[in-house]
């Protein structure tokens, strides 16, 4: 294993995350879907042997459960949440999670950052980025989105 890196999960507000949802599901199912999927994740990257701590960025500090370092952001997206984020790591490395992963496991987490030599990507299926390890922080700036 290589050196720990920190864990990078920015989520979205409630009232604006999964909003391709809501013809299924009211708000607050959504927000509820959101924070056990936030949960999953950030027990997925503590698991993990490769992660040596786990910052949320958000808007939405309520979001965090207790115990989880929070970095608030001003709600521009996860491109910007994760730049900001990034430029203040001190680790020796960053994995940036997307917080609507909720199967990962910790093990897969592991495989990646120890294939970050110097960056490894988890593609999504919709031709986003599930996740990315990045070593050191400051190899690249990750841009997150789906081009159409």
């Amino acid at each position: 294993m290589l050196s720990s890196l920190l864990a990078i999960i920015p989520v979205n507000s409630p009232a604006s995350a999964k909003r391709r949802l809501a013809p299924l599901l009211h708000d607050e199912l959504r927000a509820q879907l959101v924070m056990a999927m936030l949960a999953d994740v950030i027990e997925a990257c503590r698991q993990s042997r490769a992660v040596e701590g786990v910052l949320v960025v958000t808007p939405d500090p309520a979001l965090a459960p207790q115990g989880v370092d929070v970095l608030v952001d001003a709600g521009r997206g996860h491109a910007a949440a994760v730049t900001v984020a990034l430029a203040q790591c001190r680790a020796q490395g960053a994995l940036v999670v997307m917080a609507d992963c909720p199967l990962v496991r910790p093990e897969t987490l592991d495989l990646l950052c120890d294939s970050a030599l110097p960056v490894a990507v988890a593609p999504a299926q919709d031709g986003g980025t599930n996740a990315i390890a990045l070593r050191p922080p400051d190899v690249l700036e990750p841009a997150f989105g789906v081009l159409d």
